[in-house]
């Protein structure tokens, strides 16, 4: 069987085409796949136990209209190129130089245990760090069966820690979707492998992605990371990068004093990412031939630390606990609900995956102490959203927080959905076995006004008319995601029903875009209204 993209973008789905000169983030490229991910086989498996619809027609909402979809937006974005190569990173490298042999063995070993009998180019490097953005636009026209041709035109130097963050996400997800839970094709079973090794790789490239507050430059850090002071130190915002005489990376902070700042958001995405990577990489959570050769208990320890120290970097850096309140820059005096509800999310993966059971004893008691903090802010966030929503008319897009006013007027899609997902988080951590609360009662009110306000149902789709005729990525992935979400926790097919009416608005919209010609598999930046 030849390599090919099994996704049915192709065959199922409208055969939309990115203009030439279409620029996308790649954060939110993989930040949509990790949603689409979510609702793939394993929300499908929840149906049964929730009494809904197990018909072929939901079937293909979760499978060909969500999973599959995502695995090869998520394969296509490895073989893409626009970014930093598996083979540069110190994961691979180490101090031989001689990353390049060692990424040809480690394809040749993944081929085999993937059971891919398709041949690969010899120079086949996958993509491990993604630039901030690149135009979805291939070298030469594309077939399925050669994977030089997946590779796209531009590959800036240029990258930023949410999109590195969003990237270790999805990658988990995919490692988890389709080696731990699913029945892979040969080929995602091969790039899903890829995924894990690429995630490890940022893993052991983020000590060196370390800025020092006081020298005001990007420090790279041998050491303990738990024993840097969390107020002076953070991971950088945004970076350029180069390879050394020994052929290793050199990270340089972005030019211009935006990027000397700690964001929320991007602390929140690789927090986020970190501890997604920390339940895959366990090599005892593989069981027979599908345990990855590469995972060791060494990943997992060093993953663990980086979570900690991130988790600490950013509660220093970005939350003022008396107040119980975030800032949404470490320079700033304003909140976005967007950022303090993806961070919300991020800590309840943290409590979920940073466990002192499972920690070397060295860690057990910074884990203990962390993880106290850690319920006490996702508290203190529930209730700072919580009193965003009291009004019910919709949450602005920023806040200030001395006067808890509105900064902006607009109040966007993607502002209600990751908001009412932080306080769905805070719920789960702070009432789990309750199907009730103030948290639940906000979120929900937040769904009331969005669906009441934003729900377009000519188009099928949640729509900021009043900011544009264009729907962003970044909103359809997360009300894709709300809406899962209250249907699990609420048990209610309603929820379900607007969820199958959105994904497939998003579809006719041109939500997905079909490899052919010179244009990648993709996730398109935004969907046109009529």
């Amino acid at each position: 069987m030849g390599l090919r993209l099994s996704l049915l973008l192709t065959l199922l789905l409208a055969a939309s085409r990115a203009p030439a000169n279409d620029v996308v983030e790649t954060a939110a490229q993989y930040y949509a796949a990790w949603e689409l991910q979510q609702g793939g086989d394993g929300f499908y498996g929840r149906f049964l136990e929730f009494g809904w619809p197990t018909d072929p027609d939901y079937q293909q909402l979760t499978s060909a209209l969500a999973d599959r979809p995502a695995a090869d937006v998520l394969s296509g974005l490895l073989a893409s190129g626009a970014g930093i190569s598996l083979s540069a990173t110190r994961e691979v490298r180490g101090d031989d130089g001689k990353g390049g042999a060692k990424v040809a063995s480690i394809m040749a070993k993944y081929r085999t245990q993937a059971g891919l009998t398709a041949s690969l180019p010899a120079a086949f490097d996958p993509t491990c760090i993604p630039a901030l953005r690149s135009r979805q636009q291939l070298v030469r026209a594309f077939r399925a069966s050669d994977l030089d041709t997946w590779r796209w035109v531009e590959a800036p130097n240029q990258f930023a820690l949410e999109g590195l963050g969003y990237a270790m996400l999805s990658e988990a997800g995919f490692v988890k979707e389709q080696l731990m839970r699913g029945d892979p094709t040969p080929e995602h079973a091969f790039f899903a492998y890829l995924a894990l090794h690429s995630a490890l790789a940022k893993a052991s490239e983020l000590p060196h992605l370390i800025f020092d507050t006081r020298r005001q430059r990007i420090d790279p850090v041998e050491g303990p990371l738990l024993d840097l002071d969390e107020h002076r130190y953070h991971f950088a915002n945004s970076w350029t990068s180069a390879q050394d005489s020994r052929g290793l990376l050199e990270h340089t902070l972005a030019e211009g004093d935006a990027h000397r700042r700690s964001y929320l958001r991007s602390q929140s995405a690789v927090l986020l990412g970190l501890c997604s990577l920390l339940e895959v990489s366990d090599p005892k959570a593989f069981t027979g031939s599908g345990r990855p050769g590469v995972l060791t208990s060494k990943h997992h320890d060093q993953i663990l630390e980086l979570a900690l120290f991130s988790f600490k970097t950013l509660r220093a850096h970005h939350i003022d606990v008396r107040a119980g309140r975030a800032r949404s820059s470490s320079k700033s005096g304003q909140a976005a609900p967007s950022d303090v509800g993806l961070c919300l999310l991020s800590l309840e993966c943290f409590l979920r995956n940073v466990d002192a059971a499972k920690a070397p004893p060295s860690f057990k008691e910074a884990i203990e102490s962390e993880r106290k903090k850690a319920r006490t802010l996702v508290s203190r966030l529930g209730q700072q959203i919580r009193e965003w929503c009291a009004p019910g008319d919709g949450l602005y897009d920023s806040y200030d927080l001395a006067s808890d006013r509105r900064v902006q007027r607009t109040k966007s899609v993607a502002t209600q959905a990751l908001a009412a997902r932080g306080l769905l988080a805070a719920h789960r951590v702070l009432s789990p076995a309750a199907s009730e609360g103030p948290l639940l009662e906000a979120a929900h009110k937040t769904l009331i006004w969005l669906d009441d306000d934003r729900w377009n149902p000519k188009v099928q789709l949640y729509a900021d008319e009043k900011l544009g005729k264009e729907v962003e990525l970044t909103g359809v992935a997360s009300t894709l995601g709300l809406l899962r979400e209250m249907a699990i926790e609420f048990k209610d097919g309603h929820y379900l029903l607007r969820y199958k009416q959105l994904l497939e608005g998003a579809q006719q919209a041109g939500l997905f875009t079909a490899p052919g010609d010179h244009t990648p598999a993709g996730l398109a930046a935004q969907l046109a209204l009529p």
